[in-house]
């Protein structure tokens, strides 16, 4: 994907509600899209659990995008810390 291909951006959990996004982008915590919008979405977590145990159809579509998941241990990568404090602009 292209970063003029991405129209929103979402923030969850306390994380994203407690950030300031220009901020978050200003020290490259987040990426800046050209035509993206950020906000904050509360504990996504729990509204989608709400919403796969009251809808079929939400919790198919949850089955559905479990499958194409795939979790990456970043703290796992020898340099990733480093890589992190550079791109936030914090340097080291």
């Amino acid at each position: 994907m292209k970063e003029d291909q991405v129209n929103e951006v979402l923030l969850a959990g306390a994380f994203g509600n407690n950030i300031n996004p220009r901020s978050a982008q200003y020290i490259g915590l987040i990426p800046t899209f050209p035509k993206a919008k950020v906000k904050s979405v509360g504990n996504a977590a729990s509204l989608g659990a709400i919403m796969a145990l009251v809808s079929q159809e939400c919790w198919r579509e949850a089955e559905k995008i479990s499958r194409n998941i795939e979790y990456v241990e970043l703290a796992a990568f020898p340099n990733f810390q480093d890589a992190l404090t550079r791109g936030m602009r914090f340097g080291v």
